[in-house]
């Protein structure tokens, strides 16, 4: 499979030109974080979210976020004055205290740094990050995006390694019922959504094709 080119989009040179940009800026990848950063990083990334998300999106808390630092579950984008300039969690839903499925969301980027490929960019990082651990390998990850949020959806469409997952609106109950290895993704959600879903192989399949070109 060559992923080069999705809908005329070339995502690998998108991607080299990205990190010349991140080069530029002086922005830089953070996935740990000291125990004193925790809680000043919960908050930017919690209004972040907020300023942004105009219903796209849930706005987690501080608390809650804090809970996804610790575990290792999220990814940032921070210039050197140490402030937060983008956001990117991984949620697991469970069934029998069991991880079914892995949720990336709240993929955000400040205004000012929109169009640059950094959307394309976290998302790549935070899964090759989530499947470089074991565990999470036979696992598949889904992104659930509002019809109406045009940015997310661009990003989501054009990542080859990403399917969308069929939804039919009169079986999923107005968008509250919708189950994938037996956990219903849109318990208490209602909103028009479309659902997008990868596994370890189809990414694993483009980030060897793209690292072979770095």
């Amino acid at each position: 499979m060559n992923f080069e080119k999705v809908n005329g989009f070339n995502l690998m040179e998108r991607f080299k030109r990205t990190e010349i940009f991140l080069n530029e800026k002086k922005l830089n990848i953070k996935n740990q974080f000291f125990e004193e950063e925790i809680d000043k990083y919960a908050k930017q990334a919690s209004q972040l979210i907020l300023s942004l998300s105009q219903d796209h999106m849930f706005t987690p808390t501080p608390e809650e976020l804090i809970g996804y630092f610790k575990e290792g579950n999220c990814l940032t984008l921070v210039d050197e004055q140490g402030n937060l300039q983008a956001f990117v969690k991984m949620m697991p839903w469970k069934l029998e205290e069991k991880v079914k499925v892995w949720e990336l969301g709240s993929l955000v980027v400040d205004s000012e740094l929109q169009g640059n490929g950094l959307g394309f960019y976290l998302v790549f990082q935070m899964l090759k990050e989530h499947f470089g651990k074991e565990e999470n390998k036979k696992i598949p990850v889904i992104a659930v995006v509002t019809f109406d949020n045009e940015k997310s959806l661009r990003v989501f469409n054009n990542l080859p390694f990403f399917q969308q997952w069929p939804v039919d609106y009169d079986s999923s109950d107005n968008f509250t019922d919708n189950k994938i290895n037996g956990v219903n993704i849109f318990e208490d959600w209602g909103i028009p959504s479309e659902v997008f879903i990868t596994s370890y192989n189809s990414f694993n399949e483009f980030s060897n094709q793209y690292e072979q070109t770095n």
